[in-house]
């Protein structure tokens, strides 16, 4: 839509895409160009196909910031940048790597038929990686990886402390590195808006979580099965700020 005001012209523009056309497609000219040029070139790196999502940063920037999925594991979002030599990197294999952790956390927790949706960072800068068979703790120690960061939500208020803070450990023991886990609790509309932002995002942040205004959370942390604070310790915080 594009507004006269006086001598100036505000243009608005709603980018929102979703793309499926051979190995990528967006919606426009250009949009179509970038998008398809980006999922080619993924998928000369790692011969897959991909798709994209969503694409942004392109007005008065040197570049383009897609959201790119493999084409069979939808929920596998990543980053991919796009400059305007047209040299494309991405975060494809960092995120493969807690695309596994964040499964093993829910199928976890979903043996309890506890649901939940879980966003996994990690929380130290990585090398460009293309080998995308890299076991988790082959990824790790190639990388240095000391930790990760998750944030889970629930909307069942029916897990005891107990019950929670075991599941963590138990899951830790799995691996070498420690996870820093930030929790929240919602009633149920909130906790399925919230969790289908996980879906639609590569991550979603701390502050955009509060958003949808959890009505308790939690902080731990856990390694080789032993939690900090310990179980004996553990509180829920019910003054979420």
């Amino acid at each position: 839509m594009i507004k006269f005001i006086g001598k100036a012209v505000v243009l608005t523009l709603t980018l929102g895409f979703s793309l499926s056309m051979g190995a990528c497609s967006m919606l426009g000219t250009f949009n179509d160009t970038t998008a398809n040029t980006v999922c080619e070139r993924l998928n000369e790196k790692y011969n897959e196909d991909f798709e994209a999502e969503y694409i942004g940063n392109r007005i008065d920037t040197n570049s383009a910031t897609l959201y790119v999925h493999p084409k069979d594991t939808p929920k596998l979002m990543f980053t991919a940048v796009i400059d305007n030599d047209g040299n494309v990197t991405d975060d494809y294999v960092s995120n493969i790597m807690t695309y596994k952790v964040q499964n093993d956390i829910v199928e976890s927790f979903n043996k309890y038929n506890i649901d939940c949706a879980v966003d996994v960072e990690i929380v130290t800068d990585i090398k460009p990686e293309i080998n995308t068979n890299l076991s988790i703790e082959e990824f790790v120690k190639k990388h240095n990886v000391s930790g990760m960061y998750v944030k889970a939500i629930y909307c069942d208020d029916n897990i005891s402390k107990e019950q929670l803070v075991t599941i963590f450990e138990n899951i830790s023991k799995s691996y070498s590195f420690k996870l820093v886990i930030n929790g929240y609790f919602f009633d149920i509309e909130n906790y399925r808006q919230c969790s289908q932002k996980f879906d639609t995002y590569p991550s979603y942040g701390d502050t955009l979580i509060k958003r949808y205004n959890p009505y308790k959370t939690f902080t731990l942390c856990v390694s080789k099965g032993e939690s900090t604070p310990s179980l004996h310790e553990f509180e829920y915080i019910t003054e979420v700020k």
